[in-house]
């Protein structure tokens, strides 16, 4: 209109075709990311254009695994937003288990299947099928071939070989007609065959690894595992004689002193040990046994023993006892250490004794006898310098007559 006339028409807008797609989906079996997706579609544009979330382009797809996968179709007029799932067709799977090795027995292996999932055929290497186990068989690799619609796996396993038991032995004779051999036996047995036990043959008697008191003979024993495989030794036990050793007597003091305490023992007996001694009748078990020297003739043995159970006994005579002994020492430590502490002479055989001690001046500090054997190294309670003191002794024989002697002795400390 301008304001004169008037004038009046029509335009028709026809509707566009909308963006169409389709999809093709292949999913993907067994995991090997074989799947695909196929994209088609229907524009008038000229320009259409793919884009996905994992950053891909175009409108085929593959190598595709398991999973969603989003994608935006675009042409120049609309824009198709779609997903598609890739789905995953299971491989068949199991677990190949040995249930035996061959054994001394041969052919005696076995295989087995366990856990079988996804699975519509399975056939094992020595042409046995659908099987879930395969027995009889030697040492050596086998496998099995599982299969469904999808896809072929194959497991494989060696069976081994059991080494058959193994029995050593360590034997140990008899000795000095005891019966008292021994035998420690050694089983070595595959960890795969235990349990295990041991026999004694011909009487099929259940032993154990060490076995003692054994007497004089010939024996056999038979190892056998679970596979009732076995090993058999023999062996002998011998009596065999041991030749106890020399014992030779010593005494503390040497000589005895008649009426003091002695003390005796030997030499080094080993593997024999003293069991026990007899000094005039009297039995003792004590290794090194002290007693009261009451006779010039004195009668002593001992009984040796062998750790083996041996025993042998050594007589000794002629045992030197003195009868008459003065034996003055010429040092002493009173310093308080337990050793050396006192001065007195070792006497046997005396009917009286005394010892008059002087200091360097001549002075008479202390006097020993009988009743008061020895000094401790004081004077009127205070202990004495150190130095070197004279000593007067007077005594008797109780067979001879009155003696004098005049010795020193050192005070040390």
């Amino acid at each position: 209109t301008d304001g004169v006339c008037t004038f009046k028409d029509s335009v028709y807008v026809a509707e566009g075709l909308n963006l169409m797609h389709n999809k093709s989906v292949v999913n993907e079996t067994c995991k090997q990311a074989n799947g695909s997706i196929q994209l088609t579609y229907n524009s008038q544009s000229s320009v259409v254009t793919s884009l996905w979330n994992d950053g891909g382009v175009g409108f085929t797809r593959n190598g595709l695994s398991e999973g969603w996968y989003y994608y935006t179709i675009s042409d120049s007029l609309c824009t198709v937003s779609d997903s598609a799932q890739i789905l995953n067709h299971k491989a068949p799977s199991a677990s190949l288990v040995v249930v035996n090795g061959e054994t001394c027995n041969g052919n005696d292996g076995e295989l087995t299947l366990t856990n079988i999932l996804n699975t519509q055929t399975y056939t094992w290497s020595n042409g046995v099928n659908n099987a879930p186990s395969i027995t009889g068989l030697a040492t050596g690799m086998y496998s099995v071939t599982l299969q469904n619609q999808y896809c072929t796996i194959v497991l494989d396993t060696l069976v081994p070989l059991i080494p058959s038991p193994i029995l050593a032995f360590n034997a140990q004779n008899s000795f000095c007609e005891l019966s008292n051999g021994k035998v420690v036996l050694t089983p070595t047995v595959h960890s795969s065959a235990l349990p295990y036990n041991i026999y004694e043959k011909p009487i099929d008697t259940l032993v154990s690894e060490s076995i003692s008191n054994l007497a004089v003979g010939k024996y056999t024993f038979v190892l056998q595992d679970k596979y009732l495989c076995t090993d058999t030794v023999q062996l002998s036990i011998e009596e065999k004689y041991l030749t106890p050793p020399e014992v030779k007597l010593f005494t503390n003091p040497s000589p005895l002193i008649l009426g003091s305490v002695g003390e005796v023992f030997t030499n080094d007996i080993s593997p024999w040990f003293i069991s026990q001694w007899i000094i005039n009748g009297d039995s003792t078990t004590a290794p090194r046994p002290r007693f009261i020297v009451n006779s010039s003739d004195l009668d002593i043995s001992v009984v040796i023993q062998h750790t083996f159970g041996c025993t042998n006994t050594a007589y000794f005579n002629n045992i030197e006892v003195d009868d008459e002994v003065f034996y003055v020492p010429n040092t002493f430590t009173p310093d308080g250490d337990g050793y050396n502490e006192v001065y007195g002479p070792v006497l046997a055989g005396m009917e009286y004794w005394e010892g008059l001690i002087f200091n360097r001046w001549g002075e008479h500090i202390y006097t020993i006898n009988q009743n008061n054997p020895t000094w401790d190294g004081k004077y009127k309670g205070e202990l004495v310098q150190t130095g070197v003191y004279v000593v007067k002794y007077v005594y008797k024989p109780l067979n001879g007559f009155k003696k004098e002697l005049f010795t020193h002795v050192n005070l040390l400390r």
